[in-house]
């Protein structure tokens, strides 16, 4: 649908109603996958690095006016872990003692679904399995819409 669009035509209210859900999406996303069982297979550190550096590419490729609703999305996405987690891991870095609260149930031990101390590896592994195979059908599904979004110029032209 947003595709088929002129986003430059947008009026404002239709803009902040996308930004907001795209927004509000990505949270619900994310307490749908803290609340599953799973635990982590990459450390913190290199996740953090891994994924700024993925969005950092796919900003710097994807076409200017898709940027205010992917970083939308992206908020949505990590605002839950830097309100409820960023004191914490600011005060393992700076040896700190800002107080931690945590706001988002998903975050709470017993609501959380992180596993910490190996026990139901299969069940995290087949949880981690779901995930990768639905955004890779999503993505394969609405490759022509994520082509034209991000290569738009390119994209076009191979058209021809």
């Amino acid at each position: 649908m947003i595709g088929r669009h002129n986003p430059v035509k947008w009026n404002i209210k239709f803009k902040i109603r996308i930004l907001l859900g795209g927004m509000s999406l990505n949270v619900l996303l994310h307490a749908i996958l803290d609340i599953l069982p799973h635990s982590y297979p990459l450390s913190g550190k290199i996740d953090v690095i891994l994924s700024l550096v993925i969005y950092a590419m796919l900003i710097i490729l994807m076409n200017r006016q898709y940027i205010p609703v992917f970083l939308s999305c992206f908020l949505g996405r990590t605002l839950p872990d830097v309100i409820d987690l960023g004191s914490g891991i600011f005060n393992k870095i700076f040896d700190t003692g800002l107080p931690t609260v945590k706001i988002f149930p998903w975050h709470w031990p017993q609501y959380s679904g992180s596993i910490f101390d190996g026990s139901n590896f299969y069940i995290s592994f087949i949880n981690h399995q779901i995930v990768i195979i639905s955004f890779v059908l999503t993505v394969y599904i609405k490759r022509e819409l994520i082509l034209k979004a991000i290569f738009r110029k390119q994209y076009d032209e191979v058209k021809k």
